[in-house]
């Protein structure tokens, strides 16, 4: 499994981000960060300058809410039909030159490598909690074998610093 350890999620294709440390130094203030709803507006007309990491990223919160209020079916569904062609969208908008970053708080206890296949699975809420989804693969398709774990240097509650895993990344949609 690829393991980024430089910031060039900050900048360039797509995110699954869940660490607040992370979320603060990206982001200067709350309101940098659009819900879902705000990312299906403007999907229509995308801004020329981007909010967050020196107009480079957008960050969006809110997926992890919609995949806790449907079925793992209607969940992989939705995010094949629904927002796969939204990232493509925004991969054809700013070409290699900017970040679309998911907000998902709870992702360090819902995300785990899958190392038979190098995917990613999430674990839904209740009543679904049981069922495996392969995360990777419903948001990044077939290009899911490429995408990696974000790797960064946190502080731990002692004031250690520690290797932690903050996120998923994947360049590009191919």
């Amino acid at each position: 499994m690829r393991q980024i350890e430089d910031e060039v999620w900050r900048r360039r294709g797509f995110t699954v981000l869940w660490s607040p440390t992370a979320l603060g130094l990206l982001c200067g203030s709350t309101t940098e960060i659009i819900s879902m709803r705000e990312l299906f507006r403007v999907c229509t007309n995308w801004p020329d300058t981007l909010p967050t990491s020196n107009g480079n990223a957008l960050v969006v919160t809110g997926l992890e809410g919609c995949l806790d209020r449907i079925s793992p079916p209607d969940a992989e569904a939705w995010l094949d039909e629904v927002v796969q062609p939204l990232m493509l969208r925004f991969q054809r908008q700013y070409s290699d030159d900017a970040a679309l970053i998911f907000w998902m708080p709870t992702g360090e206890k819902r995300v785990e490598l899958v190392n038979l296949d190098d995917t990613f699975s999430w674990e839904f809420a209740p009543p679904f909690k049981k069922e495996p989804f392969s995360i990777s693969r419903a948001l990044f398709g077939g290009a899911h074998k490429d995408a990696g774990k974000i790797v960064a240097s946190e502080q731990d509650d002692r004031g250690h610093r520690k290797q932690a895993w903050i996120g998923l990344h994947l360049s590009r949609i191919a």
